[in-house]
């Protein structure tokens, strides 16, 4: 389990330390087990109040939200890091941090969703994991300069804030940064267009990032019913004892398609329905935490807020999601459009484009809304599953005259096991067979 659930780095030409506890405030949210303030001397805290009951004069300093008691272990990465058996690799990058070029190339051969960020002297060394599951923000303004993993608590401090890149490693003081590539997905690769071997690829791929990110950890899983759900759900429950919980209002898709789905799966389901008045009391607790406030990243978020909720409740400390399966494998309606109606390279280049954005447009918002209650884990972004689905070619992916799309993942939940009932199921995005962002879209807000 993770010991901190976010950060707050400032440094500044004079005292930081009312930088730091404003914004970690603004974080509480984040700190189920209070608060490690690093400067010249270490603060404890138990909560918000606590904080601001201390002094500590300092020009730079670093605020954690501790998602466990804390233990003297070392506190750096928001996340989680999987590398070679054995290695300390919190230790590994304080080793390194001086020298930002060798720590790039040292997290080139790691996987995981993961940030950091760590004092070095008069700059801060901080990076992002290359598909930039975990949030992470840079803010400035004059004579300061802050990193933290909520935009907010940068922003309530004054400062003009921007996402962090994915798949970097920076150096930053007051005068600029500099910054070193730890890896990328790579692209212009030759197809691969066999559907065996896809297939087999494709499930070997997933089972490792499963049983790497589950392991030793109490899992529940968000589940729909759909094939992304359920592929992940099967998969995980032969290696753990998993959960399976559903979101949904009275009458919807998925309050009767979760309950079939978890029934042929043979698993025990957690059913949460929702009335109206309960969607927007959770709309009102993640909307300031939340970039993105239409109402279908409202209503995502409110869904994985319930799920990480019920997980708490359930003893589990992480909680997986199918997030991304769709831009792998060609799920949306519009790539088999662009498919038909320009060919197969306009079909590659939008799920490129929509891959390399999911930082900004999905990651971002589900963390946030899990933060309050559990650690979030998204299997489908494995770098290396990643990295080998790009190369399917997209006539492994739809078919346009079949109107058909996630072939290849299709194909691997059938030798996977899954009931046929399950991998060709037509589903709607969760937000619609939900019918959660439709009573969002009533809302005023």
């Amino acid at each position: 389990m993770v010991l901190i659930n976010g950060f707050a780095i400032f440094l500044g030409r004079k005292n930081t330390y009312t930088y730091l506890t404003n914004a970690l405030q603004e974080m509480s949210h984040r700190a189920w087990a209070g608060y490690l303030i690093e400067g010249k001397k270490s603060i404890i805290a138990k909560n918000s109040q606590e904080l601001h009951q201390q002094s500590l004069s300092t020009k730079s300093i670093s605020g954690y939200c501790l998602a466990t008691d804390y233990d003297e272990e070392d506190t750096l990465i928001h996340g989680t890091i999987y590398g070679s058996k054995g290695t300390h690799i919190t230790s590994r990058i304080k080793q390194i941090s001086q020298e930002p070029a060798k720590l790039a190339e040292y997290l080139r051969n790691v996987d995981g969703e993961y940030t950091f960020s760590y004092l070095d002297k008069d700059k801060i060394v901080f990076g992002r994991d290359p598909l930039g599951v975990k949030p992470l923000f840079i803010g400035r303004r004059e004579g300061f300069l802050g990193v933290a993993t909520d935009s907010y608590a940068l922003r309530s401090v004054g400062m003009d804030t921007e996402a962090v890149s994915p798949g970097f490693v920076y150096s930053a003081d007051l005068a600029g940064l500099d910054k070193f590539m730890i890896k990328s997905i790579e692209e212009g690769r030759d197809w691969n267009s066999d559907t065996n071997e896809g297939a087999e690829n494709v499930l070997r791929l997933l089972n490792k990032s499963i049983k790497t990110r589950i392991k030793g950890r109490n899992i529940a899983v968000g589940f729909s019913g759909g094939l992304d759900s359920s592929l992940l759900a099967h998969l995980a429950s032969k290696v753990s004892n998993i959960r399976l919980i559903s979101v949904f209002t009275p009458g919807s898709i998925d309050e009767r398609e979760s309950k079939a789905s978890a029934a042929s799966l043979g698993l025990d389901l957690i059913e949460l329905c929702l009335s109206k008045e309960r969607i927007k009391q959770v709309v009102t607790s993640i909307f300031t935490h939340i970039e993105r406030r239409s109402p279908m990243d409202l209503s995502i978020g409110v869904v994985v807020n319930e799920v990480a909720l019920a997980a708490q409740k359930e003893g589990c400390n992480a909680v997986i999601l199918g997030q991304l399966a769709d831009e792998l494998f060609g799920g949306y309606m519009k790539y088999l459009r662009a498919y038909e109606q320009k060919g197969y390279e306009e079909s590659q280049f939008m799920m490129m484009h929509d891959i390399k954005t999911a930082y900004k447009a999905n990651f971002q918002r589900d963390e946030a809304a899990a933060s309050f209650f559990t650690e979030l884990l998204l299997p489908y972004t494995s770098f290396d599953l990643v990295n080998y689905a790009i190369t399917l070619h997209p006539s492994l992916k739809m078919n346009i005259e079949k109107n058909s799309r996630k072939i290849i993942l299709r194909e691997a939940a059938l030798r996977a096991g899954l009931p046929e009932n399950i991998v060709f199921k037509p589903k709607k995005a969760m937000q619609y067979s939900s019918k959660i962002q439709k009573y969002i879209e009533k809302m005023r807000l």
